[in-house]
Formats: structure tokens, sequence, C-alpha cells
């Protein structure tokens, strides 16, 4: 699997962010953004899926299908108060058509998710009561239920206590070691490069690149 950014130019209405951005990610690599508020952490990966209009030079997916990349938002960009089910919202993950029913298949890959990500007791819950980390829990497992080989999370520690950004540390080390690649956004420059291979800096028009902590086995 490849992700490749090739002389990437991208900006938000209209402004141009930053230009020349090289990038190639591939199985197994743990890479995070860093950079102050404004720098286009955000609009770089919505660049990077599609989301929003690259201004210039390529994204090419080798091995890899745009099926095969799970994306988490923000946190705080989706409503605390979801009218549904722990259960309800990790089914919403399969991409169904033409039928309104899941199968007994989809709905015991739905709870060997949430089993996988220790929260299979919260099945029944309604998402608007659990706690940040529990929330971000279900949106991962949500995000895992159908095969995945790329992981792009925007700021996913942002409202979590230490216990929860700790556990959810652990749960990404988890979900890499197993192959997945992942690609983060973060604010906590310190820890979250620990734990990877590359780091990608905007600073301004910028862009730096370092080897992060894994890559000097740090951890």
């Amino acid at each position: 699997m490849k992700l490749i950014l090739k002389d990437l130019g991208f900006g938000y209405k209209g402004q141009v962010l930053s230009d020349f951005i090289n990038l190639e990610v591939s199985d197994g690599d743990y890479i995070v953004i860093l950079g102050e508020n404004g720098s286009g952490k955000s609009s770089l990966i919505r660049t990077i899926l599609g989301l929003n209009k690259k201004i210039s030079g390529d994204i090419s997916l080798q091995g890899i299908s745009k099926d095969e990349i799970a994306y988490l938002p923000q946190i705080l960009s989706i409503a605390a108060d979801f009218p549904t089910s722990v259960m309800e919202l990790v089914l919403s993950g399969f991409k169904i058509k033409k039928r309104f029913f899941y199968t007994k298949e989809e709905k015991a890959r739905a709870l060997e998710c949430l089993d996988n990500f220790g929260i299979a007791n919260l099945k029944d819950r309604r998402f608007s009561s659990l706690s940040g980390g529990q929330r971000q829990r279900v949106l991962l497992a949500r995000s895992f239920v159908e095969e995945k080989k790329l992981l792009i999370l925007d700021e996913p520690l942002a409202g979590l206590d230490p216990e929860a950004q700790g556990s959810l540390y652990e749960m990404l080390e988890k979900i890499n070691a197993s192959g997945t690649a992942i690609i983060m956004v973060s604010h906590d420059s310190e820890r979250a490069t620990q734990y990877a291979n590359k780091v990608l800096k905007l600073d301004g028009s910028r862009a730096i690149y370092e080897e992060g902590g894994r890559a000097h086995g740090l951890n």
C-alpha cells in the first residue's frame, strides 16, 4: 500500500496554505502532522481525502482504494447528542446499498469490533451518554467494521483527559502494529511524535520533515 503526495499544493477558500508537499505513506507507517492553529493541518488531510480540492500537484494511491481509508474527524465536530445507540452507530460504518437492514454477519462483525476496542459492554448505551474517550473508541470501531489499510485522524486527543489520551495512544499503537498505516494531526508535539516514524511540520508555507521517535527506537 502506498499513498504518495507529490508537490501537493492545498489551501482553503482560495488561499494557498502550503505547496510542494511531498510525502509517501506505506504499510505500517505512523505519521504525525504538527503545526500551529491555521497552519493547514486539517485542510491537508481533507485534501488527501478528496473533501477539499487540491490546488496543484498529485495525490496517488497504490494498492489501496478510497474505501480502504478510515477517517476520524475531530470529535468536537460530531454532535454529542447524536440520537443513536453505540451498536447502531458502529453498524452505520457499513456501506450498504439498496437495503434497509444489516445482516447477521455484519452485526457479528460490529460486535467483534466493539470487543476489539474494549467497549462491547457499551453496545446498548446512547452515544450521547458516553465520555470523550469512550466516544473516540466507538468512532474507531465504526471506522474498522470494514477492512481498512489507512487510518487518518484529526486531533483525536482533543478534549480527552490524560487517562483517556493514554488509552487512545495504546489503542492506536495496537492498530499500527497490526499493519494499518496511520496519519494523525496533533498538537501533542512531544508524546505523539514518540509513536511516529515520520513527522511533518507545517510552518507557514513551509513543510519540515523529521524522523519520529520510533525511527530512533524511543518507543
